[in-house]
C-alpha cells in the first residue's frame, strides 16, 4: 500500500482527484492539502510514498515546493496544461497529468470539461452528459461521441471519422454517427 497525499488549490479538481485516488486499491490518500504550506505540515508529521501536486498554486508553486524538499516521495505533476511536462520531468517525476484526472480513457464520471472561446483553461462542472444533453437545445449542440457534445455553429468542416471545431479534431463515436448524418442532411 503507498501513502500518497494530492496537493491542488482548485477545490473541484481537488475532489475530482481524491476520488479517483480512492478507487485505487494500492493507493492510501492520507490526506488532501489547498497548498504547499499544508502539504509541509502533513510530511513533518507523517511518513508519505507519494504526492499528487498541481504546479500552478499561488505563493509557492509544486515545482519549487518538490525542489525545496530534502527528501523526495514518488512525485506526480497536475496541470490543466502539457506546456510543463519537461520542466517537471527534468526533476524526475513519476508521471505528469493534465488536468482534470480520470481513471478512463473516456469521460470524467460526474465531472465535465466546458472548452469556452474566451478562456484559456477548460471549466470543470459536475453534472453528467445526460443531464446537460437533456438542458441543451438540441438546434444549436449535438452530441458526437461519449465524451462531446459540440456547439454545431463551432464546427469548421466535417470528415468520414472526424467533426472540427477551428483546428481541433474530435472523433465521432458510432453511437453517435446518426446525429452527425442528421446535420449533413441539414
Amino acid at each position: 500500500m503507498m501513502r500518497c497525499i494530492a496537493v491542488d488549490d482548485e477545490p473541484l479538481a481537488l475532489s475530482l482527484l481524491k476520488d479517483n485516488i480512492e478507487r485505487i486499491p494500492f493507493l492510501d490518500l492520507v490526506g488532501t492539502c489547498n497548498d504547499v504550506f499544508e502539504a509541509m505540515a502533513l510530511l513533518e508529521k507523517t511518513k508519505i510514498d507519494l504526492i499528487f501536486i498541481d504546479i500552478q498554486m499561488p505563493r509557492l508553486n509544486g515545482f519549487e515546493y518538490i525542489k525545496s524538499l530534502q527528501t523526495k516521495p514518488l512525485v506526480i505533476f497536475m496541470a490543466a496544461y502539457e506546456k510543463y511536462a519537461s520542466e517537471g520531468f527534468d526533476l524526475d517525476i513519476v508521471d505528469y497529468l493534465v488536468r482534470p484526472v480520470s481513471l478512463g480513457l473516456q469521460g470524467y464520471g460526474d465531472y465535465i470539461k466546458f472548452y469556452l472561446k474566451d478562456l484559456e483553461a477548460p471549466l470543470v462542472v459536475r453534472t453528467s452528459f445526460k443531464s446537460l444533453e437533456s438542458e441543451l437545445p438540441h438546434n444549436r449542440f449535438v452530441r458526437i461521441h461519449r465524451s462531446y457534445i459540440i456547439s454545431i455553429n463551432k464546427i469548421s468542416f466535417i470528415k468520414k471519422d472526424s467533426v472540427f471545431l477551428s483546428d481541433k479534431e474530435f472523433i465521432i463515436g458510432e453511437a453517435y454517427r446518426t446525429n452527425v448524418e442528421r446535420l449533413i442532411g441539414k
